[in-house]
C-alpha cells in the first residue's frame, strides 16, 4: 500500500469528528424549549448577517426565504415563472420583456409592478461590483412599458441571462420602501415565503407570510438557531432541540456524519446527487504553481478514487471534470485519471527540482468552508512527500481563508464550485474570468489571452453552439492542468421525527423548509 493511501484511511477516522471546529457559548437551541408545534427549527452555522439583497454580505439561504426574483431555478435547469408570470425574447437576442404577475405586493404592502422592477434593478445593472454577472455587464438599459410590463435591453445577446436572474443575489426584489432618504437599505422586506421577525447572534426567527401569491410554507414559524461547532449540531437534532440539519451552505453534515445518522432511530437522513465539485486548485500566477509540468506533477499523484472511498464514504464520487454531470452543459465525461508516480516525479525533475533544489508549498485550507478539509490537506501532503514535494497545511478560519483566498497567499488551495443555479456560467464568470473580482471567492485558474475569449465565446453562444463553445474551454483547462478535481459533492440533510417529509429543493442556496 502507498504512504499516502494509508493516509487516506488514518484520515477517514479524523473526519469522523469534522465539520466547523470552532464553538460559542451561544451553542444549543436557545428557543427550542419555547418552540410549538406549528415551529420548524433548523440548525444553522452562522448569523443572518446583512441581507440586503443586493450586497454581498448576508446568507444566502436566509435571504432566499425573504427575497424572490423575476424567474426561478427548477430542479433540471430549467428556468421557470417566478414574479414574472411570463417573458418574451426579442429575436435579436437583445431586449427581455416581462409581464409581471398580477396582485403580488411585498410584505409591506407596496405592489410589485414594473417601477419597484425598474427601482431594483437600478440598484445593481450596470454597477463596476456587479461586473462578475455577465448580464451587468451585457447591461444598457430598461424600460417601464407599462404596471406590470417590464423592459430590460442588453448590449448584445447574452443567452445565460434568464439564468442569471434566478441567482439569489443582487437580481432579487426589495420593496423601495426598505430603504431611508438616502436609498441605503434599512430592513429586509421581500414577496417571498416568510416575514422575518427578528435576527441576532444566536439565530432569527420568521413568520409565514399569510399573503403569499405562491403555496404557503406548512409551517406558521420558522427558527433559526445559530450553532457553530457540528456535533453540537448532530447532538440538537438527535435529542429533538432542531428538527432539520445539514446544507452544504447552512450547516454542512460530512460523510461520517451522515453514518452515524443512519443509525439513529429518531433521524431520518435525505441525500441527493449533488451538482458541486471539490477542487484543489493552484495559484498559477506565481512560483512554482506557474510552470505547468508542476501542476501536472500534482494531477498525476492525486488518487480519486481511494479519497471518495475512503473520506465520502459512498457519500461522494470521484471526480474527471470540472462540474458534474447533473449541471447543464458540463462536458464530455471524462476517465478517472490513475496515479503515476513515475511520470509525476519526472515531471518535478524536469521541472529543476529535486534533493539539492527541495520543493516546498502551503496549502490553504479552512474546515469552516471546508468540512474534512484538514484530513484531505494531511492526504495531499502525503501523496505530494512521495514526489519530493513537501506540503505546509495551513489551516485557518472562515474569515482568513477569505482573505487569503483573495490575495491569492497560497501555492495550493481547496475551492468549491459554485453549483445551481449559478453553474456553469457562475463560476466561470467569478472564478475563471480575469477581468471580474468577486473578492472572497478568489480565483482558480486565469489566461486573458486564451481562457477570456473562450469564455466570451461560450457565454455568447446559442443553440446547438453551446456544447462545442463549452468543450472548448473545458479541453484548454485540461491542457493546462488547470486544477484537480476531486470529488463530486453529496447532497446532505437529515431532519427529527417532527418533519414529516422533508423535500430538498433546487439548490443548496434554499431551506428545505416550504
Amino acid at each position: 500500500m502507498r504512504p499516502h493511501v494509508l493516509l487516506i484511511a488514518v484520515a477517514a477516522l479524523v473526519l469522523a469528528g469534522c465539520g466547523a471546529t470552532n464553538s460559542s457559548s451561544d451553542g444549543g437551541s436557545p428557543r427550542a424549549a419555547t418552540a410549538g408545534a406549528d415551529t420548524v427549527r433548523v440548525a444553522v452555522g452562522q448569523r443572518a448577517g446583512n441581507l440586503d439583497p443586493h450586497d454581498y454580505a448576508g446568507q444566502f439561504y436566509v435571504q432566499d426565504l425573504l427575497f424572490e426574483g423575476l424567474v426561478k431555478y427548477a430542479k433540471d435547469g430549467e428556468i421557470e415563472p417566478g414574479l414574472a408570470e411570463s417573458w418574451e425574447v426579442a429575436e435579436d437576442g437583445t431586449t427581455y420583456t416581462f409581464t409581471l404577475r398580477e396582485g403580488v405586493t411585498f410584505t409591506d404592502g407596496t405592489p410589485v409592478d414594473a417601477a419597484a422592477v425598474e427601482w431594483n434593478f437600478k440598484r445593481w445593472a450596470g454597477k463596476e461590483d456587479t461586473e462578475w454577472l455577465g448580464l451587468s455587464r451585457a447591461f444598457k438599459a430598461m424600460k417601464v412599458v407599462d404596471v406590470r410590463t417590464f423592459a430590460l435591453e442588453l448590449s448584445q445577446p447574452y443567452p445565460p441571462a434568464l439564468q442569471e436572474l434566478a441567482y439569489v443575489r443582487p437580481v432579487r426584489l426589495l420593496s423601495p420602501k426598505s430603504v431611508d432618504a438616502e436609498g441605503l437599505y434599512v430592513k429586509p422586506v421581500g414577496t417571498g415565503p416568510w416575514v422575518l421577525e427578528h435576527s441576532d447572534r444566536n439565530g432569527a426567527a420568521f413568520t409565514r407570510n399569510e399573503r403569499y401569491w405562491g403555496d404557503k410554507p406548512s409551517h406558521a414559524r420558522l427558527e433559526l438557531d445559530v450553532i457553530p461547532d457540528a456535533q453540537t449540531r448532530l447532538s440538537a437534532l438527535r435529542a429533538g432541540d432542531v428538527d432539520v440539519i445539514g446544507g452544504e451552505f447552512t450547516a454542512p453534515l460530512t460523510p461520517r456524519n451522515a453514518l452515524a445518522l443512519r443509525k439513529a432511530s429518531n433521524v431520518k437522513l435525505v441525500t441527493e446527487t449533488g451538482t458541486g465539485t471539490l477542487i484543489l486548485g493552484f495559484n498559477e500566477a506565481k512560483a512554482p504553481f506557474d510552470d505547468q509540468r508542476l501542476r501536472a506533477a500534482v494531477n498525476k499523484m492525486i488518487d480519486r478514487k481511494a479519497i471518495a472511498k475512503a473520506l465520502y464514504f459512498g457519500f461522494g464520487e470521484p471526480a474527471g471534470n470540472l462540474f458534474p454531470d447533473s449541471v447543464p452543459l458540463s462536458g464530455a465525461r471524462q476517465a478517472i485519471p490513475p496515479v503515476d508516480k513515475a511520470a509525476a516525479a519526472a515531471l518535478v525533475k524536469e521541472a529543476g527540482y529535486g534533493p539539492e533544489k527541495p520543493l516546498k508549498v502551503t496549502l490553504l485550507t479552512s474546515e469552516d468552508a471546508i468540512p474534512g478539509g484538514r484530513a484531505m490537506g494531511e492526504v495531499i501532503q502525503s501523496a505530494l512527500k512521495e514526489i519530493g514535494i513537501a506540503v505546509e497545511v495551513r489551516l485557518v478560519d472562515h474569515a482568513t481563508r477569505h482573505k487569503e483566498i483573495a490575495k491569492r497567499a497560497y501555492d495550493l488551495a481547496f475551492y468549491a464550485t459554485y453549483a445551481a443555479p449559478y453553474d456553469p456560467y457562475g463560476s466561470f464568470g467569478a472564478v475563471f474570468d480575469s477581468r471580474t473580482e468577486i473578492g472572497v471567492d478568489g480565483k482558480i485558474f486565469m489566461d486573458a489571452k486564451t481562457l477570456d475569449p473562450l469564455i466570451d465565446t461560450a457565454f455568447a453562444a446559442t443553440g446547438d453552439e453551446r456544447e462545442p463553445a463549452f468543450e472548448a474551454i473545458y479541453t484548454y483547462l485540461r491542457e493546462q492542468e488547470a486544477f484537480v478535481p476531486l470529488v463530486y459533492t453529496q447532497r446532505i440533510w437529515a431532519h427529527g421525527d417532527d418533519v414529516a417529509q422533508l423535500r430538498l429543493p433546487a439548490t443548496e442556496y434554499e431551506l428545505p423548509v416550504r
